[in-house]
């Protein structure tokens, strides 16, 4: 796709982010699925050796609207460094939400 967009656009800006964090309605985002699991008492089923790269909708946008006009036919790696374990991931919902989640470890993944 950036391929794609490279050779039929004359300017363009890509931005590769991680897992969009940040107020919306997508059941299928990573959170929104892991919130919607704890809170409906779904069993899941993480994979110890996956990570994830966390960043703010707000982030985003913050970054877009203070830096887009320096970039022009650019793909930017907008990402904190820090790759996030599920675990690490359920605990924080886990206490934002004040409920456990159902869950059970499996060693898959491929972040080792």
């Amino acid at each position: 796709m950036k391929k794609l967009i490279a050779e039929l656009c004359q300017h363009f800006v890509i931005l590769r982010v991680g897992n969009a964090v940040g107020r919306g309605g997508n059941p299928n985002t990573l959170i929104n699925f892991l919130k919607n699991a704890i809170l409906s008492e779904n069993k899941l089923m993480l994979h110890n050796n996956a990570r994830r790269i966390l960043i703010g909708t707000d982030d985003i946008a913050s970054f877009i609207c203070r830096y887009m006009e320096d970039f022009n036919n650019e793909i930017i790696n907008l990402a904190y460094p820090y790759q996030y374990s599920l675990p690490e991931i359920l605990s924080q919902l886990e206490n934002h939400l004040d409920k456990k989640a159902d869950y059970e470890m499996t060693e898959e993944g491929s972040f080792l």
